[in-house]
């Protein structure tokens, strides 16, 4: 269980008897399926902080690791619901049918983000090649012109040690194209 739902929950009691007597039900119906329970506890070992995760996604400070989390996460969903509704409780039952799987946001970081990118979105790297035609002409347009940028400076400026302008002129050169 979270810390910040279990905080939340002890601040806040519930006080309706009706769903007190539902959330312990569902307790004792995990205490009573030991496999279930067990299979639950393993999947959500794999579940990272959503209620994290989507916060910075919807605030737009997300880094692409945690991007990969996010996917990690709802790649659980499916175990969850199919555990939840294997066990005889309708409060379990409920909470598994109110879980979305995502599958669309699943299937657009699978398809987007590199297995291994970079923690930096500064770093570059994240975008999977073959997801954009245009970012592709764009990333092999710059390695073609950082090429012969580097060829063509460090020919040029090869006779002057110490020479600094060859690296200004290809990061002008680099920031344009990607621009």
């Amino acid at each position: 269980m979270g810390g910040r739902k279990l905080k939340q929950w002890i601040e806040k009691p519930l006080l309706n008897q009706s769903k007190i007597e539902r959330r312990l039900s569902a307790v004792e119906a995990l205490i009573s399926h030991y496999f279930e329970r067990e299979t639950l506890r393993s999947a959500l070992d794999e579940v990272y902080d959503l209620e994290r995760l989507v916060g910075r996604v919807s605030f737009g400070n997300v880094n692409p690791r945690e991007v990969l989390q996010l996917k990690r996460s709802l790649e659980q969903v499916p175990t969850l619901k199919n555990v939840l509704a294997e066990i005889p409780n309708q409060e379990l039952k409920r909470y598994g049918d109110a879980m979305d799987p995502c599958d669309d946001v699943k299937a657009l970081i699978e398809q987007a983000i590199t297995d291994d990118p970079p923690f930096s979105t500064a770093d570059g790297g994240i975008i999977k090649e073959g997801y954009n035609e245009t970012l592709d002409r764009y990333r092999d347009a710059a390695k073609k012109r950082q090429t012969l940028d580097c060829r063509h400076l460090s020919a040029r400026n090869g006779r002057r040690p110490g020479s600094n302008r060859s690296k200004s002129a290809l990061t002008k050169c680099s920031v344009i194209i990607l621009k």
